[in-house]
């Protein structure tokens, strides 16, 4: 994640998150609530401490501790917190332990979707990040209503989601795009 956490979508739709400077982690587990006769999915979230974890989960705490080795073997890096992009575009400070999100209530990716054209994610915030294959980004804060648009060549611009098509072209493209895609799963059900 951008923030420096380790995060794994598993199979079975749980999660986990897992901050390496104060080790924390939280596990987001599956469970069926029914609300007013209706029944959905939500997130059950557990904290823990990586050094002393549930046993009941030590299968995922061995996957995203080699997860986490293996990203950090493969971009060459022995120490510190490895974070790997989507975009060419590179932060001038990395986030603090202190601010919101970072140690608990982590942000973790809720769905994910693989296109010919891009991989989409859904973050727990309602943040919706769109990683181009040509290395562009697209994230979408609904709860700020502005966009974030990273070129391929790593130019970021955030703006208000109403200013963003008449930006350029190319952002007019990207968010079309976007949208159909996010209608199509809404429309299936499947955000």
């Amino acid at each position: 994640m951008n923030t420096g956490h380790t995060a794994v979508h598993y199979n079975d739709s749980t999660k986990m998150v897992w901050e390496p400077v104060t080790n924390r982690a939280e596990y987001y587990a599956r469970i069926k609530e029914t609300v007013n006769g209706m029944t959905h999915a939500a997130d059950q979230r557990q904290p823990f401490i990586m050094d002393n974890f549930p046993e009941a989960l030590n299968k995922k705490v061995t996957l995203i501790k080699y997860f986490r080795s293996y990203l950090t073997k493969a971009k060459g890096k022995k120490d510190g917190v490895e974070v790997v992009t989507c975009s060419p575009f590179a932060s001038a400070k990395a986030p603090l332990v202190t601010e919101p999100h970072m140690t608990s209530d982590m942000v973790y990716v809720k769905r994910w979707l693989l296109t010919s054209r891009a991989m989409i994610f859904r973050l727990s915030n309602k943040t919706i990040q769109v990683c181009f294959l040509d290395g562009a980004e697209v994230i979408l804060s609904s709860e700020t209503k502005v966009v974030t648009y990273t070129d391929a060549k790593g130019k970021r611009l955030t703006i208000p989601l109403s200013r963003a098509p008449s930006q350029s072209q190319e952002i007019a493209d990207r968010l079309k795009y976007t949208k159909d895609i996010l209608s199509e799963l809404i429309n299936n059900k499947e955000l």
